[in-house]
Formats: C-alpha cells, sequence, structure tokens
C-alpha cells in the first residue's frame, strides 16, 4: 500500500518526452493529493499569492577516493566541496576552489560542427519509421515520421516531486522529467533533488546545509557521475540524461570535454586554489537568503539561465489574481506588454515556499517580468488557474528563448491546413468590408470536380456557416477576376486523400507570413521553407511546394497568395531552389530519391518560366529581360480603404465625387484616366515583386526590368539545367518536346550577358535595375544588387569589386538596409516613408546576402552581418516583451522594431505573449544563428551591441568578421 508521499509522485509524474505534445502544458498534472488548492494536500496554501519553491540541494562533501577517472571538472568541484564544520575549512576556501575548477572546465571546451544533433536525432527517428519505398513520394507516414521538430535545451533539470520536505528515491531521481516553467514542453528538463540528509539535519536543530550550487555545464554535454560517502550513509546519486532533440544554438557549439586535473590528488585531499586566480568576478554567498536581505534573481550569464545555480520553482496559486497585479504595477502604458517603455517599479517580491513566504526573493528587470507576463497569459489562454513555474524560464538565454519559442511554438501556431473544421474559418476574408465578404466562400479550378465535391458536402453538412462553394472559369481573365472582388474567396489548394474512398480529401499543411496575412504566400514560402528545414520540420515544405505545383497547373502562375483577387498576380520565383532544398534534404535523411516530385515540380517550373516570366508582357522583346508586369484592372482591393486617397483626390475633384463613388465608378469603367490606369498598372507590378512599397518601384515598376527578377530567373535556368542533366539522363519531355541540358545552359549563359551588360556599372560598382522605357539604368541604389551572389552570376572578381566598393553603402548598425539613404531623399508631408526603403531592413535580403556571400567563400562578412541582424531581433525581444516582428529599423540601436511607415510593423500588436512572430524573420534567426561562432552567439545572449562587440576584438578575431 503506497503511503501519501508515494502516491503524490506516482500522480504527478511527468510523461516522457516522446508522449508530451510541445504545445500544451506538462506543468498542471495535479490530482487530489498534488492540488495545492487542496488544505488536506502536501501543498499547504500559503501566505503569498505567487511562491517559489526552491530545489533543496545536495549535500556537497569530499569524495574523491570514489570519483570516475572521467569526471568532468564541475563534477569534481561539486563534490570536492567539504563541509566547513566536520573539516575545518572555510566557506570562502571551498568556494575559490570550486569556482577555479568550474572555470577551467569552461575553458576546455572546444567547438562541434552546427547540426550534429539535428542529424543525429533526424538519423534515430527514420530508422524507425517502417515506410515503404519512393515509388512516387513520400507517403503522408514518411513525412510524419521525417517532421522531426527541434528544440533549444538550455534549461534547467526538474525534480519529479513538487514537494520540497519529501526525499526522492533513486528512481526519481534518474527519472526523465519535463519543465514545469512554460507550456511549451522541452525534453531535456531534468533536475536530481534528494534533500533526506539536509532535512534530517534541519529537524534535528543542526545548521542548514548550505546551498552553494555550481553552475550546470554551459552546453549541456558534461554527464554527472556522483557518489557520496558523507551525511548519513552512502547513497549515490545518479543524473542521466535520456535522448533529446537537437541542441540549442548555445549548446551545438561545444563537445563535451572529460577534466582530470586532479585525478592523481591523494584521497580525501583538497588541492589549493590556483594562486593570483582572480574571485572577484563570480561571488555567490553559501548560505540561504535571509528574510531581511531580499536575494536579488536576474539573468547573469552568457551561455545558460544564471538560475541554474540555484533554480527555485514558483507556485502560481491564482493566475488571474497574479496577471492583474503584474500588469496594474508594472504596465504603466496599458498595452498588455511589460518593456522597457513603461516606468513601473521592475521588481516583484515573492516569498519561498519552505518558508512559507516569510524569505523573499526580488525578480527585476524588463526581461524577467516580460518572460513571467508571457508564461501566465499562455497558461490562462489554457484555461489553467494555477501553476508551477521555474524560476530559469524568467531568466533564460535569450538566444536560446527565442530559438525555443520558434521551432516549437511560432511555426506550431502559423501552420494552416484545410480540413474539414478549419475550412469554414480559412474561407472568411478581414481584408475585404463589403457584404459578400462577410460569408465564408472557396473557388474550386474548372477542373477539380473531386474537390468540389468535398467543398460541398462540408457546406451541406454546416449550413449555419453558408459556405459558398464556386467554380472558377476554365479561362481566367482580368475582368472576370474584377468581378468577384466584391465576394473574395479562399483558392483550393492541394490536396491529398486520407483513403480510398471519393471526395475523402485533406489539405497539405503550409506556413501562414502572420498578422494579417493568413494565406499561403509565394516568396515568403521560400523563406520559411529554409528555416523549417533547418529545424528539421519537412511536412509543411512539401506542403508548401506541392501547393506551388498546384497554383502553376490550375492558376497559371505562382500566385501573391491563395486569395481571389491575387489571380492575377504572382511574386518573385523561387520553385526550383525551393524544390531542390526538399528534395536534398529527403535525400540526407532517407536515402531515398523522390524522382516523382522532383519531375513534377520541375516541369511546373519550366511551365511557369515559359508562360508567365519569359512571354508578354513581362518579358521586353528588345532587351530580352524580364519584368514584373501584372495583369488585373482597377485598384488592389486588398489594400487599406485610405491607401489611396492621396492619389484619387484630384480625380475626385474633377469629377465632383466622393472617394468610395469614385472608387466604384473607375472600378465599373464608367470613369476612362489612362494616366490613373498606368499608375495602377505599376502598383500591382509593385506588389508582384514583393517590395510593397518603395520609391524605388513607384511609378515605373513595370518598366523596369530588375536585377532581382532576373538573378531569380538565371537560378531558375541553372538549377532546370543541372536537374535534366544530373537525375534525367539529359533528357526531360515536357509539352510533347524535350528539354536538355544544353539548351537551358545557354539560356543562362545568355541572361548573364545581358545583366552586365544592361544593369552593371563600372564607376558605381554596383548592379541597377534597367528602364526599358527610357533605356538607360535606374539611379536607386537598392540592396537587391547582392542578388547576383545568390544565383552566382557575376565573376569572383567582380564580385570582390562589388563587395569592396558597394557594401559599406547599405550595412548599417543592425545589418543591411533595403536601399540607401540618398536614394530615397527627403522624407516629410508630402513624400512619407515607404516600408521597403532606407532605413528599413528585411529578412529576405539578409538570408538571400549571407548565403551569396558564402557562394563565394566570404563567411567572414556572412558572420558579421548575421551578428547585426540577430542582435536587433535579440534586443527587441529581450526589451519588448518577446516580440518579433516583419521588419526592423537597421540604424535604430535601441527600438528597432518600431517602424513608422505605411501599415506599421506586424507581429508588434499582441496582448500579453508573442505567439507566431513573423514567418521570413523566424526563417532569419534559425539560419543566422548557424553562421555565428561560439564567441559571437555568446555575446548575442549578453546582448551585446555590435558596436562594443566588433570593437573589443583582437586582430585575429577581426578577421573571422571580415573587419581588417
Amino acid at each position: 500500500m503506497l503511503d501519501n508521499t508515494q502516491q503524490a509522485q506516482k500522480i504527478h509524474r511527468r510523461k516522457s518526452s516522446v508522449k508530451v505534445d510541445p504545445y500544451e502544458s506538462p506543468d498542471l498534472y495535479y490530482g487530489p493529493i498534488t492540488d495545492p488548492s487542496n488544505v488536506n494536500s502536501s501543498f499547504g496554501r500559503l501566505r503569498t499569492r505567487s511562491v517559489i519553491a526552491p530545489r533543496a540541494t545536495r549535500r556537497f562533501s569530499s569524495s574523491m577516493t570514489f570519483m570516475h577517472d572521467d569526471a568532468s571538472a564541475e563534477e569534481l568541484a561539486s563534490d570536492s566541496i567539504i563541509n566547513a564544520d566536520e573539516h575545518g575549512h572555510d566557506n570562502d576556501y571551498n568556494e575559490r576552489f570550486a569556482e577555479t575548477l568550474l572555470n577551467n572546465a569552461i575553458t576546455d571546451h572546444s567547438g562541434a560542427s552546427e547540426g550534429e544533433g539535428r542529424a543525429a536525432a533526424a538519423a534515430a527517428s527514420i530508422q524507425q519509421t517502417d515506410s515503404p519505398a519512393y515509388s512516387d513520394f513520400l507517403d503522408l507516414k514518411d513525412l510524419k515520421a521525417l517532421n522531426i521538430s527541434s528544440s533549444g535545451n538550455n534549461s534547467p533539470v526538474i525534480s519529479d516531486s513538487d514537494d520540497d520536505n519529501k526525499a526522492d528515491s533513486l528512481d526519481a531521481v534518474s527519472m526523465k522529467s519535463h519543465s514545469t516553467g512554460s507550456l511549451v514542453a522541452e525534453s531535456d528538463m531534468e533536475r536530481s533533488n534528494d534533500t533526506s540528509s539536509d532535512i534530517s539535519q534541519i529537524r534535528r536543530g543542526g545548521a542548514p546545509p548550505s546551498s552553494k550550487r555550481l553552475p550546470d555545464d554551459p552546453f549541456g554535454t558534461l554527464k554527472s557521475k556522483f557518489k557520496s560517502t558523507s551525511g548519513f550513509g552512502a547513497q549515490p546519486h545518479v543524473q542521466t540524461h535520456a535522448q533529446t532533440s537537437s541542441p540549442s544554438p548555445l549548446e551545438s557549439d561545444s563537445k563535451s570535454q572529460s577534466s582530470s586535473s586532479f585525478s592523481s590528488l591523494p584521497k580525501n585531499s583538497v588541492p589549493p586554489p590556483t594562486p593570483g586566480y582572480p574571485f572577484t568576478t563570480i561571488n555567490r554567498k553559501l548560505q540561504s537568503p535571509s528574510p531581511s536581505s531580499p536575494t536579488i534573481r536576474r539573468r547573469a550569464s552568457a551561455d545558460m539561465s544564471s538560475s541554474r545555480v540555484n533554480s527555485k520553482r514558483f507556485f502560481i496559486s491564482d493566475i488571474d489574481a497574479t496577471l492583474k497585479e503584474l500588469l496594474r504595477n508594472e504596465d504603466t502604458d496599458q498595452n498588455c506588454q511589460i518593456t522597457i517603455d513603461d516606468t513601473g517599479p521592475k521588481v516583484l517580491k515573492l516569498g519561498t515556499a519552505n518558508s512559507a513566504g516569510f524569505n523573499q526573493y526580488d525578480i527585476r528587470g524588463t526581461y524577467m517580468l516580460s518572460n513571467l507576463l508571457q508564461e501566465l497569459t499562455i497558461a490562462k489562454r489554457f484555461g489553467r488557474k494555477q501553476m508551477i513555474l521555474d524560476e530559469a524560464r524568467l531568466n533564460e538565454n535569450p538566444v536560446s528563448r527565442l530559438f525555443r519559442l520558434i521551432t516549437t511554438y511560432f511555426w506550431k501556431n502559423l501552420t494552416r491546413q484545410v480540413t474539414r473544421d478549419s475550412i469554414l474559418e480559412m474561407a472568411k476574408d478581414t481584408k475585404i468590408k463589403t457584404e459578400e465578404a462577410k460569408f465564408p466562400r472557396i473557388y474550386i479550378p474548372f477542373s477539380e470536380k473531386e474537390q468540389y465535391y468535398y467543398y460541398s458536402k462540408i457546406s451541406e453538412a454546416n449550413k449555419e456557416f453558408n459556405l459558398k462553394v464556386e467554380y472558377l472559369p476554365e479561362i481566367i481573365t482580368d475582368e472576370f477576376v474584377k468581378s468577384i472582388n466584391h465576394k473574395p474567396g479562399l483558392l483550393a489548394l492541394a490536396v491529398r486523400h486520407r483513403s480510398n474512398t471519393y471526395g475523402d480529401l485533406e489539405g497539405y499543411p503550409y506556413v501562414v507570413p502572420g498578422g494579417r496575412f493568413n494565406e499561403q504566400y509565394g516568396w515568403d514560402s521560400y523563406f520559411e521553407t529554409l528555416g523549417l528545414l533547418s529545424c528539421d520540420i519537412l511536412e509543411p515544405c512539401v506542403g508548401m511546394c506541392e501547393n506551388f505545383i498546384f497554383e502553376i497547373n490550375n492558376y497559371g502562375k505562382i500566385l501573391n497568395a491563395n486569395r481571389s483577387y491575387y489571380l492575377c498576380r504572382s511574386q518573385p520565383p523561387f520553385l526550383t531552389d525551393m524544390t531542390l532544398k526538399i528534395f536534398d534534404y529527403i535525400r540526407a535523411k532517407t536515402n531515398k530519391i523522390p524522382l516523382d516530385f522532383l519531375k513534377r515540380a520541375f516541369m511546373a517550373a519550366i511551365k511557369e518560366y515559359d508562360e508567365v516570366w519569359c512571354s508578354p508582357p513581362r518579358l521586353d522583346p528588345v532587351t530580352k529581360l524580364s519584368t514584373y508586369h501584372p495583369g488585373g484592372k482597377g485598384i488592389p482591393p486588398e489594400t487599406e480603404a485610405s491607401h489611396f486617397n492621396a492619389v484619387l483626390k484630384p480625380y475626385c475633384e474633377k469629377y465632383n465625387l466622393t472617394f468610395t463613388e469614385f472608387q466604384q465608378q473607375y472600378n465599373d469603367g464608367l470613369i476612362e484616366e489612362p494616366e490613373l490606369d498606368e499608375y495602377f498598372l505599376h502598383d500591382r507590378a509593385v506588389r508582384e515583386s514583393g517590395h510593397d512599397t518603395s520609391y524605388r518601384l513607384e511609378g515605373i515598376c513595370a518598366n523596369l526590368a530588375t536585377v532581382d527578377l532576373n538573378c531569380l530567373l538565371y537560378k531558375y535556368e541553372t538549377d532546370i539545367s543541372f536537374v535534366i542533366k544530373t537525375y534525367f539522363n539529359n533528357k526531360l519531355e515536357y509539352n510533347n518536346r524535350i528539354e536538355t541540358s544544353e539548351k537551358w545552359d545557354k539560356l543562362a549563359e545568355t541572361r548573364k550577358e545581358l545583366i552586365d551588360k544592361y544593369m552593371w556599372n563600372e564607376e558605381q560598382s554596383l548592379y541597377f535595375d534597367y528602364n526599358i522605357k527610357i533605356q538607360k539604368q535606374s539611379p536607386y541604389e537598392s540592396v537587391t544588387a547582392f542578388y547576383v551572389l545568390w544565383a552566382k552570376v557575376c565573376s569572383p572578381e567582380r564580385a570582390n569589386t562589388l563587395l569592396r566598393n558597394s557594401l559599406h553603402k547599405f550595412e548599417e548598425f543592425g545589418g543591411l538596409v533595403s536601399g540607401t539613404e540618398k536614394s530615397r531623399g527627403e522624407i516629410g508631408v508630402s513624400k512619407p516613408s515607404r516600408q521597403w526603403d532606407y532605413p528599413f531592413a528585411w529578412a529576405p535580403h539578409q538570408i538571400l546576402t549571407w548565403d551569396g556571400l558564402k557562394n563565394y567563400g566570404r563567411e567572414d562578412i556572412a558572420r558579421r552581418l548575421s551578428y547585426r541582424w540577430l542582435y536587433l531581433m535579440t534586443l527587441s525581444f529581450v526589451d519588448f516583451n518577446g516580440i518579433v516582428v516583419e521588419k526592423y529599423d537597421a540604424t535604430s540601436e535601441r527600438q528597432p522594431h518600431k517602424v513608422e511607415a505605411e501599415y506599421g510593423n506586424q507581429g508588434s500588436g499582441f496582448k500579453g505573449v508573442a505567439t507566431e512572430g513573423f514567418g521570413w524573420v523566424n526563417a532569419s534567426y534559425l539560419i543566422g544563428l548557424q553562421n555565428l561562432d561560439v564567441l559571437s552567439k555568446r555575446a548575442l545572449g549578453m546582448v551585446t551591441s555590435p558596436t562594443d562587440f566588433f570593437a573589443k576584438m583582437n586582430p585575429l578575431e577581426k578577421d573571422k568578421y571580415g573587419l581588417k
């Protein structure tokens, strides 16, 4: 028969890492005995609303006799602290000795290749996947087997028991458990917690044991093997680590190394501290904090949460009341966020559980308090009334925290999938404000009979939602698209069969950008794919690629997004490289070659190349270069209602009409204004370019053969040539003709010559867009000039010239700006800021430039630029309540997320906690971390300004960052 303590431990046992959904809370497995609200449980109702349940520490004593030869220096330090009362050594001596050992251990770490943990985890998962060989492509089972989501593991180890007055059994100590600090579970959070000897000593009136606790291994790789021979009996303490997912960014750069510096010491002896060692850098008291002198708890480590030294656990007995109190004290601007703009006291006093709220701890600073707000908000949204929260969640290294949130939380919340349940919500449109737009609607391609049947059955089964299911015509014209602008709808995407039953379908999962952009967007999907693959999430990547193939085959192009008003508009083409990234990932993880998938994707890319980008009106017959030149008529309906008021005002005055009246008559063709027609042609072209809006393109976009578009098409040509030659024996049948690599090599060589002829400016050492109407280069200096590096268009010599003479024009404090200040000109009332101009920086430009630099062997510059960009993101994340936004001000050193241009910044309007980030910005953080080394990751974790970081480097370090 189990006693109450054993029952409580059994009920409160966490699930294993493979059974816990990372998006569900692992924190509150309460039963009748462990429920803190139950007065009969071992958790009493305490005086404070929020209390800390501190981890009781193991009594440290000398055990050199039983040390393993391969024990780490940290372990030696932990087990070599001698009780002052028993051995006569003072506490300062113990502290200095322990710190010496710890610092020696940390110094000995060496870098490890990025992604080794991810590769190992993926390979292990794949070996367990019993999937059939590829006949066509991966089926659903295969994809889910490969969908290995990684998360950071820079976290404390957590005990299985929440009762500090109960001793853990050896079984409980070694059991795999999970952090109680957040509703996002991690797979590697464990903590051994043995208090039997300490509790016994306290009850007999002895002095309280030392709370001294050495920091855990900052890289999470050192293994502990403790054997204690002091106290009240020889009790082995084993701390085991179960198999974990991919390492956090801070942990992926170091390998564990055993320290044997003291292996030759005599038994039961303690070496003296290192002479001259500076002990002033760390000063942790060995005794527990007194009630009269509250201990300040704050983050202060480059590699890990400082609370791992002596991590506490908070019991929040009333989440609603705690949230209310926190916001009342700290959220002075009342936006449901705690930021550096708030003027509250920035301190929360919490009492410990062991002292019944008597001993007090101060939690200070914007970062920790905002993290508390985020954790409480998530718990409240899960319907929790109470929660247990580990202190390590509040002062977690910001790099590890953001990495963890992106990989386990943000991607999840940005993923969409059409199902019988989700379509009713997804089909609604929030951008259009007409009567017809109030009802959910989906448009089906003319040839997709089974999809029409599927959605019609859903509509019939849910008549209260009034889902409209409509066919598109076989030939989609500009006039038709304009005619349905008042009744917008979602466009059907690719589906797969759930069974052999006709009409039993489901959509592929895909990722949306976030904010007001709740559909699958064109070039966003490429960068999201790069980010997803970097953390081993495959299925949405395949889904987005399948959707692009479907769009080309059914709508004629890769769409701006899958809404009806985007039917005439495309976006920058990335399909070939996106397909190859997915294809290479699958080959590396499975040793299988999905040739059918590769063939279907590249045949769709050839169709898009021929019919969209190299056909009128997008192909210029004179230069043979391509332009952004979409179809469509009238005013783009998805824009803000007042977006074009300044442009339309003269015409409204001319016809004596209101804005609404003029827009209606102009869209209906009752008013003809050729100049206005041309303006909206260029406006739609700007939106097709993805750079909406910018003075670089405004009013002339359809006349520009842009550097970025023609570099992307050059990449199409080289990719198609490579795939035909490598995988299809130099022969690919398409549309009753044979495609060969020689044809596409010639097309690529011709385009390269045209880019150099029309776009390269020797005097300026820069590539410029070419205006086909006036037949001269545009004077606007754009960062898209560096697309030539990503597509490998230019020679190494020209690449060096470009970097030497022009990179400095775009490199600012926080990365690469979209264009130069000189090109933008003065901003004022008559010329407002545009979001794709100076001083704003965007993730796609950073990512493509980083990869382009690495193509030409300039990893040093890529590392420097990556640090600048990631610093902006980390600074905003730390100072502004975990914010991750669509774009940043690259010149702002304090508030880079604040963008006063056009519609503001997507991702900044959340309440309490950011749940999505922004698609390609999330990806940029994961990709950028891969470019950094250990030094820069540590500096980033300390939120070190690029100015300070680069200035304090020695010459050898500067060389690694291209700072000669």
